[in-house]
């Protein structure tokens, strides 16, 4: 918004909100009762699977607010058994890392593409919901995607700060 000041009739920004979205809206999250909502189906009050990483134990945690945006382009990134579509600068669990995107990573160990971040054997960490319990695989490939992608994530949850995304473990921030 902007508005006139008492003294000056410039524009200054006062505040700035940090949107972060990250996922492609199909994007599956897990729910408390077993099931899974895509990312845009989300609504305030939506009661979502939480996971405590130091317990590795599972609890529901209510959707306080989400955000949603437009990027040029997404990482499609694939294990043995999960696919995700995040951008670049969206963080997952990486082992050895904790949460770090995948764009830091690349830059840390001064990679010039994608395919060579796979060639290291990162390892993400995943929730089997057979086990209830989280594991880490090793990304085989990372393909980045051209176009005009609505993007959404999740802000702010009641309790707890991680949750589950296409079988994914993320983090609101």
């Amino acid at each position: 918004e902007v508005y006139k000041g008492d003294k000056w009739d410039d524009v200054c920004i006062s505040h700035i909100d940090h949107t972060a979205c990250c996922f492609a809206p199909t994007t599956q999250i897990s729910l408390a009762n077993q099931t899974t909502q895509t990312v845009q189906e989300l609504g305030k009050g939506t009661t979502l699977l939480a996971i405590n990483l130091e317990t590795n134990e599972t609890f529901a945690s209510k959707v306080e607010l989400t955000t949603n945006q437009r990027h040029l382009s997404l990482l499609e990134v694939k294990t043995a058994s999960h696919q995700i579509s995040i951008t670049a600068d969206h963080p997952l669990y990486i082992k050895g890392q904790g949460f770090i995107s995948l764009a830091r990573l690349r830059n840390q160990k001064k990679l010039q593409d994608w395919l060579a971040l796979t060639e290291t054997s990162v390892q993400v960490m995943v929730y089997e919901e057979e086990t209830g319990k989280t594991v880490f695989e090793t990304i085989e490939t990372i393909k980045k995607v051209e176009g005009d992608f609505n993007t959404y994530t999740i802000l702010s949850i009641s309790k707890g700060a991680t949750y589950v995304a296409n079988g994914f473990v993320n983090k609101i921030y």
